[in-house]
């Protein structure tokens, strides 16, 4: 024999609310800003020359020259010519005196491409600077810088 039972469908129902929430948060932008000078870099031919009173360094074909020098600039004597082989220019505080070397840069064999002396002038740079052969006295003549 079989029986048979019916069993009511019992049905369950469930609700869920969610409250949902968003937070937005504005963070201000950043801006690093960096500047970086580089000065200006002044070319000055140099040759050597002479006139009958002794080899000298003639600074774009001046003898005697004076170049104003201002703050902020890089000279660069530039010793590519063949006459300055043999003849190393460098930069003093005295006329004949011993090497001046703040910010002062020597690169190259003169005569030969791409030598050069470079000064950048700065604050610290003396009022009057003078030009110079390292090898032979009385080249530098009476080429000077000076400082506005």
């Amino acid at each position: 024999s079989t029986t048979t039972t019916t069993v009511p469908e019992t049905t369950t129902t469930s609700s869920t609310t969610t409250t949902s929430s968003t937070t937005t948060t504005t963070v201000p932008e950043t801006t690093t800003t960096s500047t970086t000078t580089v000065p200006e870099i002044i070319n000055i031919t140099v040759t050597v020359s002479n006139d009958g009173s002794g080899s000298e360094y003639y600074l774009n074909g001046s003898k005697g020259a004076t170049i104003d020098v201002s703050n902020g600039t890089k000279y660069r004597f530039d010793q590519s010519d063949s006459s300055n082989s043999g003849h190393p220019l460098r930069i003093s505080n005295s006329q004949e005196g011993s090497q001046y070397t703040l910010n002062v840069t020597t690169y190259g064999t003169p005569g030969n491409s791409g030598a050069y002396t470079e000064i950048e002038i700065t604050a610290e740079t003396p009022s009057t600077l003078y030009i110079y052969c390292s090898y032979h006295f009385g080249m530098g003549g009476n080429n000077v810088l000076l400082k506005s």
